[in-house]
Order: structure tokens, then C-alpha cells, then sequence
């Protein structure tokens, strides 16, 4: 057989294939397959999607109850006709606004059991609350506790009385003119309202005092005149 001669770059380029053989040279590739996560470089770096820096907090007030129902707790008091049709056509308002909600958590009192009932009617939609003993007759401060334990979804829709949720949302909206929602509510949140919140963190635990603003407020009687203050 014929004497073969290399020169140095021939050399070069043989030294570094025979050296890219070798298994303990050899690193997996870089793989974007989603459903191949096995063969990923060890040295990805992590790209992963991060949650959206933005929550939405809507607060529902229960309807019109019944004051003069014979019942022996105030636990137990349900809607009267006025709140059965407030509660439906606030849905019917959801609805036509295309409010998606990801989680509900509501006070297990009847008269948020029945607000719930007929928003769900009007809303065309049937939800699925998590019952918080804690949110009834709760003070701003407790709602704010169960605020911080919400999962972790974009939009939440909490079902509640006054007058912790009239103070949640003093709490959480600080006084301006960006915000002329909130005098609205420091005058009073009337029965069946519902108060959208946009709030700038990542995760619900970092929910704090003056971190929120208003995005919408609507109340029955703006629905409605037959849902006014002077209505029963």
C-alpha cells in the first residue's frame, strides 16, 4: 500500500473527528420537542414560561336577603324576590362582558349559596365554589388572609357580605383619582354589586395593602332602575 503524507490541517481535522467519537466526549443535543424532555442538554438553561405579573380579583356582594324570613340564624337568611333578580341579571351582565373566572371561593351562607345560584343562571355557566367558613362576616383583614391562600389562577370571584368586603377593597385600592370607583364604595357597596380589581403581582400571597386598582364597578341599579335604592 502506497505511503500516505498529511499535512498539519489534514492532521488537525483527523485528531478532532477521532476525538468526536469518543463516548465520553459526547453530549446529548439540544431538543425543543415538548415531549421529549429526556433529551434536553443538562446545560439548557431554563426557559420555562413565567406566570403573567397580573391578577383579577372580582367581588361579588350577596343579594337582597330576606330580614323578615323566620329563621333562627342569621346564617340561614335566603334572598328575597328583589335579590333572586338582581343576582340573575348581574350574571346576565357577566355574561355579556365575557368574565371568565378560574376559581370561585364564597361564604357557605345561604344567601351567597342563592346570590350564587342565580348568577349562575343569568351567566349560563354553573360554577363550582370553594366554601370558606372563613369569609363569613369576615373583616377585611381575614379576607385578605384568604386571598393569600387562593391557587394559583389568573382570575378568582369571591362571594361575600359587607362590611368586610366594603374594607378589603379600601384596603387594597388606595384613594385617587385613578381609582374614583373606590368613593363609590367608601359611600356604601350595595347588595349584588360586583368590584373588579386588577392587582400587579405574580402570585396571590403578595396581594398588600394600595396594590390594587379598580377596573369596574357595577352595581343592580345600574342595570336596572327596577333595582334601584328605592325598589323592594
Amino acid at each position: 500500500m502506497a505511503n500516505l503524507a498529511y499535512g498539519p490541517t489534514m492532521v488537525h481535522i483527523i485528531t478532532l473527528l477521532l476525538s468526536w467519537t469518543r463516548t465520553d466526549t459526547i453530549s446529548k443535543p439540544f431538543s425543543i420537542h415538548p415531549n421529549d424532555p429526556d433529551e434536553v442538554s443538562s446545560n439548557r438553561n431554563d426557559f420555562a414560561a413565567q406566570p403573567p405579573k397580573m391578577k383579577t380579583l372580582t367581588l361579588l356582594r350577596h343579594a337582597k336577603s330576606g330580614w323578615d324570613d323566620p329563621v333562627a340564624r342569621d346564617f340561614d337568611r335566603g334572598l328575597n324576590d328583589r335579590g333572586k333578580r338582581g343576582a340573575k341579571l348581574v350574571g346576565e351582565h357577566m355574561r355579556k362582558l365575557g368574565l371568565v373566572f378560574d376559581a370561585v371561593v364564597s361564604s357557605p351562607a345561604v344567601r351567597c349559596v342563592d346570590t350564587l345560584d342565580g348568577i349562575w343562571e343569568g351567566y349560563g355557566t354553573v360554577l363550582h365554589p370553594v366554601w370558606d367558613r372563613r369569609v363569613y362576616l369576615a373583616s377585611g383583614a381575614t379576607l385578605l388572609d384568604v386571598v393569600h391562600e387562593f391557587p394559583d389562577v389568573d382570575h378568582v370571584l369571591m362571594c361575600g357580605h359587607n362590611p368586610g368586603l366594603e374594607d378589603l377593597i379600601l384596603m387594597l385600592v388606595p384613594d385617587g383619582p385613578d381609582n374614583p370607583f373606590r368613593d363609590e364604595v367608601e359611600e356604601k357597596l350595595p347588595t349584588a354589586s360586583v368590584a373588579e380589581l386588577q392587582i400587579d403581582v405574580t402570585h396571590w400571597a403578595d396581594v398588600k395593602a394600595n396594590s390594587a386598582k379598580f377596573s369596574q364597578l357595577v352595581r343592580p341599579r345600574d342595570l336596572s332602575i327596577d333595582l334601584g335604592p328605592a325598589s323592594r
